[in-house]
């Protein structure tokens, strides 16, 4: 505690900002600086005061996300008031102005909009939305979708998954901050609110890097801001219906201050509870593939944001947030409760179980664990499979301004989240879904930060911080529990010691049921960080930010030396002694250097370069399972019966229960394993131009390089530095699958940005478009591709790399809103991708007598399995590895690498109409949005695993069709179907997003 107390009152913090800056010269008409000038800067929110010095330069830090009115005066001059100055977080915005003396006409107020793409005085590639651009990116007030507003940006997409991802980055190497803390949880580096918003009051995007005060963000950093209480107070609902379906949502917020400003407190709070519908309506959700999708979603969003001002002139503050969020996600759209058995009475899973068991139902029925709530084997769901997502986030922070030209806070913050995902019957398949789980933790942090303006060309940035990452995780199936210790799954077959007469009854330990497989976590994780900026300005058209920051993670790992069973061995095979400095405790210097110069009135331009760090989630380094769980087990302390322990498989086992413990930690992986961070050289360059009428264009291309890259993959097991072959096969023999740093990434892309500002009738909004060639040597379409990828080790030998399979190339938005002056308003957002990577090649890696080849990809050397095999070779003539003799294909153009064909090209669109009384500027607005407006309702084409092949391009009668015999009546294994699936094609395409929905609503501002 004494440390992160150093810590945090020495450097300050080293996150996204909360405030922003206004700074600027005033001078007479003549060009001569004044001096003494009054400067006020007012709004509902906040109130400051600057005075100018003798060179007529003024600066106020530490001002709250706002629109203002900068108010100047002095003897001799006409009072001159800038309005509609727009402040954001992480932003400086200069007013410069000149005066005219008193018998002069007094000059015009000037709008100044920070929201535009025209940015001529920021260095950085950053996005600034208020409450108003919010609006019209989601099309209404209240429109929850974080994803949605993200991906209406450049630099934004979303992936194959439907999750945004920042430059083509993974899942994981984003940052999401909310009031300037870190907003991932603790074990896998994900966001905590569900991607939900709540009456947001600013949005910042900064894809790439950003300045040096956002660190372990990977490719790029979201930051949310909460709005605050103001005077006079401010108050809104939001009260909304789903047609059709069942569905409401309701929001309100409440803003006061006191007069004086002292005292402000601002409170948010949305509720949604809506059913899910998949495809058009009525359709079968087993014919849909919807079956086991979710049914029923229900939320609670809670915000509240208090402040209290102190010392002169209010120069002080606290600052107490909070935050409660609840999410709940019910699944099994098509079954719900009592329609469907647990796995126990699944004749599918059945048939799995007795597979990988070796044994007969009657025989493993009653060592199986009952799920929660589970009474029998015949019993019927309690409940549905689903998930509860709860976040708890607190932040305390203390802020001072000395003076006008300085600023600085602390704070103490910590964002709890664990998820729970239920799963008493998901999925057909016994596999994988049969389990009941926890993932997230605490993060717990100290930080600051400080902002001191040294004279009129100089912005010092400095701050540090501290933080705890407590994860949790919990994994646990009773079926996996017997599956690991059956013949095929396992090393010992130790499941038989658990029937009448085995081996725990012949001990005294009668009528035992099998452990569950619970995997779990221990590491915790501790990360420091300082940085410094100097946003210098040589002159009024040239801004450099220069900066450096220092990352620091250290990961308590248990040691090699007392535990060296719990690390993978050297490639050599012997045992690690030492984890390397770069794995447990790494030091990442981060140089970032950005610059804006301004041509003329209408143009600028900006580039940056940075080196930027994203830590290995814990989820990629820790896969221990819970030891202490089966050392506890009664019977844990009887003499073991078969050589199985140690990471290799093949090690004596002190007792029972360590046996029990290896059978499930392999099966699990490699306990611990320690890696380096990724870091990344982010390159980009932009030309904005202003045009009349508050329309302006920015267009951005960049470059992305990621270093050691993180992917999981088995290494060649070496003697002596001799690599390990299979005496009989001749074929490689391969050390344990585990985490490392052999990933590749390289990234290219254009972004395009084009806005219009009209606060008054007419059109306003913003098109935004997204290139990206992204590289990897992750094969393309493979399992969790961009979220903890593997790599075979036939493709990595190769040194193959391939453009990723999880992004559509090309992605754009157009968010438009036309206002008119009898109160309507019409907002379309319309989207456009190009289509996403959809084939598996024609061409595949293949080790062959422990030599790597590229060969014919078909259903002999297929890597994705032989169901989804482009060609198929003949089983009488099947020639060889490099010249098959194809009898049959699906005739279609796959291209020769995973990932060559693309889907079609795709417009979705939503919209919203609005009438607002024109009677009064508060008062009811009446609304209907409408979501998927082109009713599209097709998900990505995929190819057909039921495909029978027959000839090139000619699929025979059983395809599309299944194969199993064990069935639940309308449940699951449904027949592909040949009108609404394309069945009897080579690639089915399934109707099961969710249809053109119509939300009415009612908002109310007072």
């Amino acid at each position: 505690m004494a440390v992160a107390t150093f810590l945090a009152a020495t450097f300050g913090a080293a996150s996204a900002g909360t405030t922003g800056n206004i700074n600027g010269t005033i001078t007479a008409v003549n060009g001569t600086a004044l001096a003494g000038v009054q400067v006020i800067a007012i709004s509902p929110s906040a109130k400051y005061t600057a005075t100018t010095d003798a060179k007529g330069f003024f600066a106020i830090a530490g001002v709250t996300p706002d629109t203002y009115s900068v108010i100047l005066s002095a003897s001799g001059y006409s009072p001159y008031t800038v309005s509609g100055v727009t402040v954001f977080q992480d932003q400086t915005v200069a007013v410069n102005q000149q005066l005219n003396t008193a018998l002069r006409t007094i000059g015009r107020t000037a709008a100044r909009n920070q929201a535009s793409a025209f940015q001529p005085t920021v260095p950085e590639n950053t996005i600034n939305l208020g409450a108003t651009q919010i609006q019209t990116q989601l099309g209404k007030k209240n429109n929850v979708s974080e994803s949605n507003l993200l991906v209406s940006l450049p630099g934004a997409s979303l992936d194959s998954s439907g999750y945004p991802v920042l430059r083509g980055g993974r899942e994981n190497e984003e940052g999401f901050q909310f009031e300037g803390i870190d907003y991932t949880d603790a074990f896998t580096s994900q966001f905590v609110n569900s991607l939900a918003l709540n009456n947001a009051g600013n949005f910042q995007l900064t894809p790439g890097a950003g300045d040096a005060s956002s660190g372990n963000t990977g490719t790029g950093v979201i930051n949310l801001l909460t709005k605050r209480g103001s005077y006079p107070a401010f108050g809104s609902l939001d009260a909304e219906l789903l047609t059709r379906i069942v569905g409401k949502q309701l929001a309100g917020e409440y803003g006061f201050a006191t007069p004086d400003g002292k005292v402000s407190n601002y409170t948010t709070y949305t509720f949604n509870d809506q059913d899910r519908i998949y495809g058009p309506y009525g359709a079968d959700p087993a014919s849909i593939g919807a079956f086991f999708s979710t049914q029923h979603q229900h939320g609670n969003d809670l915000i509240n944001n208090f402040v209290y001002k102190f010392g002169k002139n209010n120069n002080q503050s606290l600052q107490a947030l909070y935050q409660n969020q609840w999410f709940i996600f019910n699944g099994n759209y098509g079954g719900g409760v009592n329609q469907l058995p647990y796995k126990t009475n699944d004749p599918y899973a059945l048939s799995r179980i007795r597979v990988y068991t070796g044994l007969t139902p009657a025989q493993f029925l009653p060592l199986l664990q009952p799920y929660l709530g589970q009474t029998s084997q015949t019993d019927l769901l309690q409940y549905v499979s689903g998930s509860t997502q709860p976040n708890e986030t607190i932040k305390l922070q203390y802020s001072l301004n000395p003076g006008p030209s300085s600023f600085y806070t602390v704070k103490y913050y910590k964002v709890n989240s664990v998820a729970q995902f239920r799963r008493p019957f998901n999925s057909e398949d016994s596999l994988g879904n049969y389990y009941f789980s926890e993932q997230g933790g605490q993060r717990t942090g100290f930080a600051g930060d400080g902002n001191l303006q040294l004279g009129n060309k100089h912005l010092l940035k400095f701050g540090g911080k501290y933080e705890l990452l407590t994860p949790v995780f919990g994994y646990a199936s009773p079926v996996f529990g017997a599956e690991v210790l059956g013949p095929i799954l396992g090393n010992g077959n130790e499941i038989k010691d658990f029937l009448p007469g085995g081996y725990l009854a012949k001990n005294g330990f009668f009528d035992q049921t099998v452990p569950v497989f619970w995997e779990s976590t221990s590491t915790v994780r501790q990360d420091t960080s300082a940085y410094v900026t100097d946003s210098w300005s040589p002159t009024s058209r040239l801004k450099i930010d220069a900066g450096v920051r220092l990352d620091i993670s250290n990961y308590r790992y248990p040691s090699p030396t007392r535990n060296p069973e719990l690390f993978a061995t050297n490639p050599d095979g012997s045992a690690l002694t030492s984890i390397d400095s770069a794995q447990r405790n790494p030091h990442i210097i981060e140089p970032r250097f950005a610059f804006a110069y301004q041509f003329g009135r209408n143009d600028a331009i900006r580039g940056s370069y940075a080196r930027t760090v994203e830590f290995p989630p814990l989820a990629d380094v820790d896969a221990f399972v819970n030891r202490a769980y089966y050392n506890s087990l009664p019977y844990s302390n009887l003499p073991a019966t078969q050589p199985v322990c140690g990471i290799s498989g093949t090690g004596k086992c002190a007792s029972y229960g360590e046996q029990l413990f290896w059978e499930n930690q392999n099966f699990s992986g490699v306990p611990f394993q320690p890696i380096k961070p990724e870091t990344f050289s982010n390159f980009d360059f932009s030309y904005s131009h202003q045009f009349p009428n508050n329309l302006s264009v920015k267009i951005t291309p960049f470059y992305r390089r990621g270093y050691d890259a993180l992917v999981q993959y088995a290494t060649v097991r070496t003697v002596n530095g001799v690599p390990v072959t299979d005496p009989v096969t001749g074929a490689y023999q391969f050390n344990p699958s585990q985490s490392s740093n052999l990933g590749i990434n390289r990234t290219t892309g254009v972004e395009l940005y084009i806005t219009k500002d009209n606060p008054g009738p007419g059109f306003s909004g913003s098109i935004s478009a997204t290139y990206l060639n992204e590289f990897s040597n992750v094969i393309p379409l493979s399992a969790s591709e961009d979220f903890f990828p593997t790599i075979p080790a036939a493709s990595a030998l190769l040194g193959k790399v391939y453009r990723v399979g999880f992004l559509s190339p090309f992605q754009a938005t157009a968010a438009l809103a036309y206002q008119t002056k009898s109160g309507f308003r019409i907002n379309p957002i319309v989207s456009y991708n190009i289509g996403y990577p959809i084939s598996y090649g024609n061409s595949t890696a293949y080790l062959a007598g422990g030599k790597p080849l590229n060969v014919p990809n078909t259903n002999v050397t297929s890597g994705f399995g032989s169901s989804v095999a482009p060609n198929y070779v003949d089983p009488l003539n099947p020639g060889t590895l490099q010249r098959p003799n194809i009898a049959a294909s699906r005739g279609t153009n796959e291209g020769n690498d995973p990932g060559s064909k693309l889907s079609a090209q795709r417009v979705t669109a939503n919209l919203s109409i609005e009438f607002t009384p024109s009677r009064t500027q508060k008062g009811g607005t009446y609304g209907l949005f409408i979501s998927n407006l082109f009713n599209q309702v097709y998900g990505q084409p995929s190819l057909n695993s039921r495909w029978q092949p027959v000839a090139t391009g000619l699929a025979g009668p059983t395809t599309g069709k299944v194969s199993q015999t064990v069935l639940f009546p309308g449940v699951g294994f449904a027949n592909y179907d040949y009108v609404q699936r394309f069945g009897n094609q080579p690639y089915i395409i399934t109707p099961n997003g969710a249809p053109r929905l119509f939300r009415l609503y009612y908002q109310f501002a007072f």
